[in-house]
C-alpha cells in the first residue's frame, strides 16, 4: 500500500461532523503522459502530468484517472483530529505497482462540498477572507485554491544544487493574468 500522511497545524471541526472543512490532493505521475491539471477547483497546473488524482475530506475519498472519471482502487482516508492527521491509503497494485518510480503531488486548502455532505470541490480563495471563503489570494480568475503544497529540495548533480530552492509563496504565486497561466505546482520523487 501507499500512505499518505498530512499533519495540519489547525485542523478544526466547526459543525462536529469530523473534518468536513480541509481537503487534502495527491495527484500521482505513473507514466508519460496524462492530466495536466489538478481537478476539483485547485485551479492550478502540474509540472508533471497525473495518471491518477486523489481526494479526501472528512470521511470520503475518491480516485479519478488522467480523463477524471472515478476509478475504484479501494482507497481509505482516516482523520484524527486530535493528533490533526488525515491519513490515506491505496493499493500499489490497483494503480499498476512499480511505485519506486512515480513521481507525487500533495496539496492542501479548504473543502466546499456546497452543502451536500459530498466531496466537494477546493473553496475558493478570495484576497480578503469572508464567512464561506478563505483569505490570501488576489480575486483573480486564475489564483490558486490551495494554501499548502510540499517544496521539493534543489536537485543535485555532482554535489551542486541545480535549479535553486522555489519557495511555496514563489510557486502559488506564479500565475499570470496576462498570459492566463495557472500556477504548476511541482512533484516529489521518491528517495
Amino acid at each position: 500500500s501507499l500512505t499518505f500522511e498530512f499533519t495540519i497545524a489547525n485542523l478544526v471541526d466547526p459543525w462536529d461532523v469530523g473534518n468536513r472543512l480541509t481537503m487534502v490532493a495527491v495527484a500521482i505521475d505513473t507514466e508519460e503522459g496524462g492530466d495536466e491539471e489538478l481537478r476539483r477547483n485547485a485551479n492550478v497546473t502540474l509540472e508533471q502530468p497525473s495518471e491518477y488524482q486523489i481526494f479526501a475530506a472528512g470521511e470520503v475519498v475518491e480516485v479519478i484517472d488522467a480523463s477524471s472519471e472515478p476509478v475504484d482502487v479501494g482507497a481509505t482516508v482516516e482523520t484524527d483530529m486530535e493528533e490533526g492527521t488525515i491519513r490515506i491509503t491505496v493499493s500499489i497494485d490497483a494503480i499498476n505497482g512499480a511505485a519506486a518510480e512515480w513521481r507525487f503531488t500533495p496539496a492542501v486548502g479548504l473543502q466546499d462540498d456546497y452543502g451536500s455532505g459530498g466531496l466537494g470541490d477546493f473553496r475558493e480563495v478570495k484576497k480578503v477572507a469572508e464567512e464561506w471563503r478563505g483569505g490570501g489570494g488576489d480575486d483573480l480568475a486564475i489564483d490558486p485554491n490551495v494554501y499548502d503544497i510540499v517544496v521539493p529540495a534543489p536537485r543535485r548533480i555532482l554535489g551542486i544544487s541545480v535549479g535553486g530552492r522555489r519557495t511555496q509563496e514563489s510557486i502559488l504565486g506564479s500565475c499570470s493574468l496576462e498570459t492566463g497561466r495557472l500556477a504548476a505546482l511541482p512533484a516529489l520523487e521518491v528517495d
